[in-house]
């Protein structure tokens, strides 16, 4: 994640200043990112702050385009807790 903080830069799209393919295709995985990072809220996800990847998401959540193919974050986070309780040895 901070390789693509790195690449976007001071650029509102990682095209330049229009919403491209790669911003399409890269969006998704930022939203599961987020996700993880504030289910798990350990490790290395818990610590890293990436302020232009936020500004770039919030960008692309403008589109309507967008922000309707993303699942709920909330949803999101309760699948991943279902799947972390599937996975984990019980104690």
């Amino acid at each position: 994640m901070k390789l693509l903080e790195n690449e976007l830069g001071e650029k509102a799209y990682f095209g330049g200043e229009s919403f491209g393919y790669l911003d399409l295709s890269l969006v998704p995985y930022y939203w599961w990112f987020l996700a993880l990072k504030k289910t798990l809220d350990v490790g290395l996800a818990s610590e890293i702050d990436l302020p232009k990847l936020e500004g770039w998401l919030k960008r692309c959540l403008v589109r309507e385009s967008v922000a309707e193919t993303l699942p709920d974050q909330d949803k999101l986070r309760v699948f991943i807790q279902q799947i972390r309780k599937k996975r984990l040895p019980a104690n």
